[in-house]
């Protein structure tokens, strides 16, 4: 299929996957926070959280295997891609394990005070540590197949993965009734069994389907290769660690000022953003290659292009489902958890926000990734997105609540989001020419569907009201989308791709 099309196909499997998944995910929270109690679901998110806010490194380094890989795909390079992805397997693999080992140091002062967890759960703490940390070292073997599936726009195969993930998790959740021990240790546990499962699955995969992926060799491992890895890759680890950084240090603040219960709420509100910006990235994950590739091809117009498609596409595909969720959260929550922490509906409100302004300029942080530049991009974005840490902490010490946090969170998101623009401009971005086609095509579609959202909001008072607002969202919302946000030639290839399938069910019918 051409390159239109598949960016379509592909951007519909990891939307529905998105979909599929986040409802068991979002129903297995609910299974869980029941199971396990607000303590011990706190427990497990503020544990976890200091393992996984090093995840970051992973990202970061499939991020940066998957550019390169795409990069030379563009040029046409098969020799470099091979060594790029050969000497990528090795930086994860000893990364993985340095930071295993530096983690089980951590142990002893992490749990001896530092952390406030009850006495009595001291144990299941650690022990659910210990699980946290091999979860995480399966994670960096995972990243590179990971990176190689995205590179080759493979994004069906990924979204049965990650639809298998989310169900396993589902089963684990729901078994969590009959477990005859702590359930909280069984769960940390049972959750690394299923990294495992993905790990073997993306892997065997791509070394049946993709000429690239070869056991690795010490005779392949190179030192200009690990350099360029490695340089790229640092950029890229301290973007992701001030964005990791932000997320866990807001949870340890939050921790010492209000306790565990809150860690429960801010945990909520954590999973539901995850999961919206997993819905974000069902675009980028579709498109990243070709911007990539793009650059690659010294196609620097078409690359930006693209990177305004990701950017516009994405905010609608995130609007669709975040929009109506913002207004009707105390509903939702109530029917997703029954019995909730009480800050949770305000943490939900303002991460969804948060994710969707994100959203805005998100296409340019792929193209900065294709053209490699990173240093300015990462000094000047992600440097500005850890000032929300000293202000959560200024503002809990002025005696404001969790809701002065969550503003000013979307606050500082915002001003990203905006500066993204500013600091391309050096590397040939037409700020005006973005500005029209994205900000100018959502304006119209946006401003209309919250006047209608705001109407229901005011004169529907019943308990269905919820469901008439999601239905709005597709009934109202996405034909003005197709109206006011799509350029012509944008809405022929929906049309012309929906007709084709629609030809395609008529004929199996007969």
């Amino acid at each position: 299929m051409d390159a239109k099309t598949r960016i379509i196909v592909n951007t519909s499997a990891q939307y529905i996957k998105t979909i599929v998944s986040g409802v068991i995910t979002l129903y297995s929270s609910r299974v869980i926070l029941s199971s396990l109690g607000v303590d011990d679901f706190g427990i497990y998110t503020l544990v976890a959280g200091v393992v996984m806010m090093l995840s970051f490194l992973t990202n970061a380094l499939s991020s940066t295997t998957q550019r390169f890989i795409s990069y030379y795909q563009g040029s046409g390079e098969m020799p470099k891609v091979k060594a790029a992805l050969t000497n990528s397997l090795c930086i994860h693999a000893v990364l993985g394990l340095i930071f295993a080992v530096l983690f089980l140091t951590l142990t002893p002062f992490l749990f001896n005070g530092f952390l406030n967890i009850s006495s009595s759960r001291i144990g299941a703490a650690t022990s659910i540590y210990f699980a946290v940390i091999s979860t995480l070292f399966v994670s960096f073997l995972n990243a590179p197949y990971r990176a190689v599936l995205i590179s080759h726009e493979n994004i069906v195969y990924i979204s049965v993965i990650d639809t298998l993930d989310a169900s396993l998790k589902l089963l684990i959740a729901l078994s969590l009734s009959w477990v005859g021990f702590d359930k909280l240790v069984f769960y940390g546990w049972a959750l690394l069994i299923i990294q495992l499962f993905d790990l073997v699955a993306s892997a065997l995969f791509c070394y049946i389907k993709y000429e690239e992926c070869t056991w690795p060799r010490f005779g392949e491992i190179s030192r200009p290769y690990m350099k360029g890895l490695m340089s790229f890759a640092g950029w890229n680890i301290y973007s992701l660690a001030c964005t990791y950084g932000r997320t866990q240090g807001i949870a340890i603040v939050l921790n010492k000022f209000l306790g565990t219960a809150v860690n429960a709420a801010y945990g909520i509100g954590i999973q539901l953003t995850s999961y919206a910006n997993y819905m974000s990235e069902s675009l980028l994950n579709a498109i990243r290659p070709q911007i990539i590739k793009a650059e690659g091809a010294e196609e620097r117009e078409k690359m930006f292009l693209l990177s305004e498609k990701a950017s516009k596409f994405s905010f609608f595909l995130l609007s669709l489902l975040s929009i109506p969720c913002v207004f009707e959260m105390p509903q939702l929550l109530h029917l997703w958890l029954g019995t909730y922490p009480q800050e949770s509906q305000v943490f939900c409100q303002c991460f969804l926000l948060a994710s969707l302004v994100d959203s805005l300029t998100i296409g340019l942080h792929t193209a900065n990734q294709a053209i490699g530049n990173l240093k300015r991009f990462a000094l000047v974005i992600n440097t500005t997105k850890l000032f929300t840490l000293p202000i959560a902490l200024l503002l809990l010490n002025m005696g404001y609540g969790a809701k002065a946090v969550g503003i000013s969170y979307v606050a500082i998101e915002f001003l990203c989001a905006l500066l993204r623009m500013y600091v391309m401009r050096p590397d040939s971005l037409d700020v005006r020419r973005f500005l029209h086609n994205v900000f100018g095509k959502i304006t119209i579609p946006l401003m209309a569907y919250l006047i209608i959202v705001c109407i229901i909001e005011i004169f529907v008072t019943s308990n269905y009201r919820a469901l008439i607002t999601f239905a709005s969202s597709l009934l109202i919302y996405t034909p003005l989308i197709y109206i006011f946000g799509l350029e012509r030639n944008e809405q022929e290839l929906i049309s012309s791709i929906i007709n084709k399938l629609f030809k395609k069910v008529i004929k199996r019918g007969y």
